[in-house]
């Protein structure tokens, strides 16, 4: 239900609130009817669509639930990689110490990647089964002077990625785009990412399921916009 009068909304107050809240990765969605900070956590999605058309509105939804969990966590207990096929959208994050790396608008440099965050999530998975742990949250209590950090992946436009048709390089039958959709099925599917505290988010115009695929879309529970 919309307010009679528009008021601004402090971003600053907001991300104060979602950093004082008991979630892993809160991400801040805006302000409820009582003025109160409205968050989820991306840890528990475990993976994010963010909808909407091709504008600001949507590049500021995603800008503040990255902006948000970073707020919220210290560069040690969580990463950042951030994949921007518009190129513009995400490039303030790249003053984030969280940051891998900068802000990643090449697609092929995007699947090399993608590749190193499948095997981090292997080799987190062998760290959790020789700790005796079950997921990531188990693992830090055991190892609270080594915590084992989270990683959020976010992709400002998924659609435009998985269309890239150029080659993949060393590769001739095969494209950049169908290279990306595959590892991210490996990721999102049936993969243990969100035990070892790998999350992705995404931003869609609107879910093609030509392009995206059907398989990739039940892999990603949890929607907004």
């Amino acid at each position: 239900v919309p307010k009679k009068q528009r008021r601004s909304i402090s971003t600053a107050e907001m991300m104060q609130q979602a950093a004082a809240s008991p979630y892993a990765l809160p991400g801040l969605i805006g302000e409820d009817l009582l003025g109160n900070a409205l968050i989820v956590d991306i840890a528990r999605a475990p993976h994010l669509l963010v909808g909407g058309e091709i504008t600001d509105e949507r590049a500021v939804q995603m800008l503040n639930m990255i902006l948000s969990s970073a707020y919220s966590r210290s560069p040690t207990t969580l990463k950042i990689t951030l994949v921007d096929p518009k190129r513009l959208e995400m490039a303030v994050c790249n003053r984030l110490p969280h940051m891998t790396e900068p802000v990643i608008t090449d697609m092929q440099v995007a699947y090399q990647r993608l590749k190193t965050i499948h095997d981090l999530m292997e080799e987190r998975c062998q760290q959790l089964q020789t700790a005796g742990a079950g997921h990531i949250e188990g693992y830090n209590a055991l190892n609270p002077e080594t915590p084992m950090p989270y990683h959020l992946i976010a992709f400002s436009e998924l659609s435009m990625a998985l269309k890239v048709d150029a080659p993949l390089d060393g590769e001739t039958s095969t494209t950049v785009g169908e290279c990306i959709k595959k590892l991210l099925l490996n990721l999102v599917g049936a993969a243990p990412t969100q035990a070892v505290g790998v999350h992705f988010l995404f931003g869609v115009q609107c879910f093609d399921a030509e392009t995206c695929g059907e398989a990739l879309r039940q892999g990603i529970p949890s929607s907004i916009g």
